[in-house]
């Protein structure tokens, strides 16, 4: 005699397909991760090789760190209005990750800032 326990316990093949739709879904999540990693390297490599194939800069690796604090400065002012839009709807949590990243992303731009690349380095504080 079956008890009503017994409909909430899947059957073996109910698990067998469970199982190849997890992995199926893993491998799937897995391939975009990779690919958006691939995609993203590329376009980023791509920038760096286009500064350095421009024969009219004459100082790429100032080039390179404007771009780098530009990049920064973007990263920095994203985070803040992350922070301040989940402060507004009271994810205090949520928003203190936010805010403290944007902090570590301002240190690292200032350290950045500080490295020198020659006189004509408008950027070192």
């Amino acid at each position: 005699m079956r008890s009503a326990d017994d409909n909430l316990v899947p059957s073996d093949k109910d698990l067998e397909h469970l199982l190849r739709k997890a992995q199926k879904s893993a491998a799937k999540k897995k391939a975009y991760k990779k690919t958006t990693k691939q995609y993203y390297s590329s376009v980023a490599n791509g920038i760096v090789r286009e500064v350095f194939e421009d024969s009219s800069i004459d100082d790429h690796y100032l080039l390179l760190k404007c771009l780098m604090l530009r990049c920064a400065q973007e990263f920095s002012d994203l985070h803040r209005e992350v922070g301040l839009e989940r402060m507004n709807k009271r994810q205090f949590d949520a928003a203190a990750h936010w805010i403290s990243d944007q902090g570590k992303i301002a240190a690292a731009a200032e350290l950045l800032a500080g490295v020198e690349m020659g006189e004509d380095d408008w950027m070192v504080p």
